[in-house]
């Protein structure tokens, strides 16, 4: 996903190296997520969640005890630098609705443009994870 300014300026791009998973439920993959610079292509942050986490496995623990699903945030260096949380909304919007809540601890002293690209990630987090029972691998 290549995102851009109004003005057509590059601010960077977000990759997927392989996302796969068949249903909702069940994955033969964590989430891993590169959010790339605009000027030179270079690894700005990686998001990375573990899909074995207890609310995720099983829909029963959404509305029980663990809820919240973490995604940490890691630098070019792997230097853990922020989360993305999937947040519980209770027990009956979990069960008879598609609302998803996030929230996303920034990493210290980032500039707007990487704020914008790490938003566009978590939207296209929600999308592939939470939105499409598919396998893609390599998506752009």
């Amino acid at each position: 996903m290549i995102v851009k300014t109004t003005s057509g300026r590059l601010l960077g791009t977000i990759k997927v190296p392989c996302w796969c998973y068949a249903g909702t439920y069940f994955a033969c993959a964590d989430a891993h997520i590169q959010i790339l610079s605009g000027e030179n292509n270079m690894l700005l942050y990686t998001i990375e969640g573990n899909f074995w986490q207890k609310s995720n496995v099983c829909p029963c623990f959404r509305c029980c005890y663990c809820p919240n699903i973490d995604y940490m945030i890691f630098d070019h260096l792997n230097l853990r630098v922020g989360k993305i949380s999937s947040i519980y909304n209770g027990c009956c919007t979990e069960t008879f609705s598609r609302a998803d809540k996030f929230g996303i601890e920034f990493p210290s002293k980032v500039d707007e443009s990487r704020k914008i690209l790490l938003l566009f990630a978590v939207m296209y987090l929600d999308y592939l994870r939470y939105e499409t029972p598919i396998c893609c691998c390599g998506i752009d």
